[in-house]
């Protein structure tokens, strides 16, 4: 069963250390530039054929930086970049984004939610404003958050009425704890039903190397978790995607990617071709 791949999540940066406040001290390794030509590189190792660029920084010029790569290169499917979703000026940023995306390909933004003291951040005002806009303006929003914070993702999508809303990608599987106690995956799992409820919600099987506890990971480790994934949301909602470089801090760029290779003996190819490919063609691929 072959199907190419498009890899729905990597980063790429010049790393300076004030751009940079997530990268600690215990993830030094990625204290480095990551650029496309070391992306090129490393997906030589498994059978992508396009990825889709997501934000690191929350800048300005992080949008631009990726969107510069991505009119150049056929090798880029979508971006996904960051807009001042609390700002006062979002829409007249988002009709700007909106006259060049054909060119620039952004398809999507995403603000670092995880990083967020705020335990109400996805149900202010001017964040619930911000999503109406996004889809007036015929953006996806991506979602990262903990597994904590699933409580506000699920307040702002009942705050929404299905012709308010924008099409939602959550990233890393919400984050659930890999190799945890039994209770964590159980309130995991009740979160993830809650959410794939709504039909405008998709979801990345991505970043689940750096979620496991454990320094040699091994593929049946994260079987329960993706199983849940396909059980919840069901193929044509559901993406893949590496990670890379984040997921170098465990593992490989081909080893992230092919967390979820055991499904092919077990689904149908229509069914794996709509994970690895024709769904992020859907999602990514309307500029």
């Amino acid at each position: 069963m072959n199907s190419t791949i498009i890899d729905t999540h990597v980063h790429l940066w010049r790393y300076n250390r004030k751009d940079f406040p997530w990268i600690t001290p215990d993830i030094d390794a990625l204290a480095q530039d990551f650029l496309f030509d070391d992306l090129l590189v490393a997906k030589e190792s498994a059978d992508v054929e396009q990825v889709v660029l997501v934000q690191a920084r929350q800048l300005k010029e992080e949008t631009q930086f990726l969107c510069s790569i991505a009119e150049n290169n056929h090798d880029v499917l979508g971006v996904v970049g960051w807009v001042d979703v609390l700002g006062d000026l979002v829409e007249q940023e988002l009709i700007a984004y909106k006259q060049t995306s054909s060119k620039t390909k952004l398809v999507a933004f995403r603000h670092l939610v995880q990083d967020e003291l705020n335990e109400n951040f996805m149900c202010q005002p001017k964040f619930i404003q911000a999503m109406k806009l996004l889809n007036k303006h015929q953006f996806s929003y991506e979602v990262l958050i903990k597994r904590h914070q699933f409580g506000q993702f699920h307040t702002l999508l009942q705050e929404l009425s299905e012709h308010e809303s924008p099409n939602y990608v959550l990233d890393h599987m919400g984050k659930p704890a890999i190799n945890g106690i039994s209770r964590d995956f159980e309130l995991w799992r009740k979160d993830i039903t809650k959410v794939a409820c709504y039909p405008n919600v998709y979801c990345k099987i991505s970043g689940l190397l750096t979620e496991s506890s454990k320094n040699t990971v091994e593929k049946e480790d994260f079987r329960p978790c993706i199983d849940t994934i396909i059980e919840k949301f069901g193929v044509d909602r559901i993406m893949l995607g590496s990670d890379w470089p984040v997921c170098t801090i465990k593992g490989t760029y081909k080893e992230s990617i092919n967390v979820a290779t055991y499904l092919k003996k077990e689904l149908i190819q229509s069914d794996w071709n709509a994970i690895v490919k024709l769904t992020a063609q859907r999602v990514y691929g309307q500029h």
